[in-house]
């Protein structure tokens, strides 16, 4: 028999663990889960699409996708995006080289008259640029080149998701770079879609992560993702 289920395509970066990644053929993560059971209660099949970090945004304008995930909610994407309730809050915080002679928890005052570089995508160069004219911004393509500059001494400081860039300094970069013990800006991250588009599958999304949330889903899937050493 031949599903007539409606087909959702959630476009993700295929790099950005512990919330989206791609694992060989497959999409993983803490909140590629939230989103699959969300759609399993909303009655839709989700297909995950999988691209690089600066072509998320992209997927929605060439039809390669029907929203994207998880995109920190801003000021400024609410005039292109519409989003979902938040599925997980998150921060962001400053990553800076072992070497260097900052605590485990730099602030911006550390970094006056210094770079600090984060992803041109990302939901922190209009914040940074605002709050810290001080700082030297440096804008990368994605977390692999951000934390490459820091590496190489082209930056003082990378501003990066706290779960997105610990998850990925522990897989890479864990002699080199400090894991930063708390965040400087709350994130809530959600799904998005172009703006006035698609409003359908906001409401369902929003009505299956209300029913998750109330009867402990959520909470068992966030736990699942949680780091042993925590």
């Amino acid at each position: 028999m031949v599903s007539c289920a409606r087909v959702v395509r959630l476009a993700h970066s295929s790099g950005f663990p512990p919330f989206a990644e791609r694992t060989g053929t497959v999409s993983t993560g803490m909140i590629v889960d939230i989103l699959r059971e969300c759609g399993n209660r909303a009655g839709f099949l989700t297909e995950f699409v999988a691209v690089p970090f600066d072509e998320v945004q992209e997927t929605m304008k060439d039809g390669r996708a029907d929203a994207i995930f998880p995109l920190g909610i801003n000021p400024q994407r609410h005039q292109t995006f519409d989003f979902t309730e938040p599925l997980f809050v998150t921060g962001a915080a400053l990553f800076t080289r072992r070497s260097d002679p900052y605590s485990a928890s730099p602030s911006f005052d550390d970094l006056i008259g210094k770079a600090v570089t984060t992803p041109s995508r990302g939901p922190l160069v209009g914040f940074i640029s605002a709050r810290f004219p001080r700082v030297t911004l440096i804008q990368s393509t994605n977390y692999d080149e951000s934390l490459s500059q820091l590496i190489r001494g082209d930056a003082d400081a990378a501003a990066l998701n706290l779960q997105v860039g610990s998850a990925m300094v522990a897989r890479q970069w864990s002699e080199s770079i400090r894991t930063p013990r708390g965040s400087f800006l709350d994130l809530p991250l959600a799904v998005a879609v172009t703006r006035g588009r698609n409003k359908w599958l906001i409401a369902r999304l929003n009505e299956t992560l209300a029913s998750i949330r109330a009867d402990g889903t959520l909470r068992e899937i966030v736990l699942r993702w949680k780091p042993s050493n925590e």
